[in-house]
């Protein structure tokens, strides 16, 4: 296997996002990097004022993650829905757009949904984390190769 079938990522994957299906919920993840430029720059932008705290590792841990939950709730979570139930013909699930509550409930996809999600859930946000940061779920290949087997 050459060295590009390993790395190589599809850009247009990585800005538009891949959709990763956690059951009850999914997510469309875009990449934290490589082409994301929306995040490149927004995380450049929001950390620039804590880039000393952060290179003498002093910042606050409870700061360092409120930073990192904002830059992905703006730059790299691109969508969320709901399982909504199961087509009867196709055997599909039905998705709607949106995030689970505390209540249950579904609340809309936004920023604050986001925030408050990753806040009381931040094993969810660090789950997403390390998907966005993986360069296989953006390899063109990888998604061809998942779809011949669903």
């Amino acid at each position: 296997m050459s060295m590009y079938s390993q790395f190589e990522t599809d850009p247009h994957l990585e800005k538009t996002g891949v959709w990763v299906d956690y059951g009850d919920f999914r997510v469309l993840l875009g990449r934290a990097g490589g082409a994301n430029k929306k995040y490149m720059k927004y995380a450049e932008q929001k950390s620039k004022p804590f880039r000393r705290a952060i290179q003498a590792g002093v910042m606050p841990e409870e700061r360092s993650k409120e930073l990192l939950f904002d830059i992905y709730a703006n730059a790299v979570i691109l969508d969320w829905n709901v399982s909504d139930g199961v087509n009867e013909v196709t055997g599909e699930t039905i998705w709607k757009r949106g995030i689970h509550m505390p209540t249950g409930e579904t609340g809309d996809f936004s920023y604050d949904n986001l925030m408050m999600t990753f806040r009381r859930l931040p094993d969810i946000f660090f789950m997403l984390q390390k998907e966005a940061e993986q360069i296989s779920i953006f390899r063109k290949e990888e998604l061809e190769e998942e779809a011949k087997n669903s």
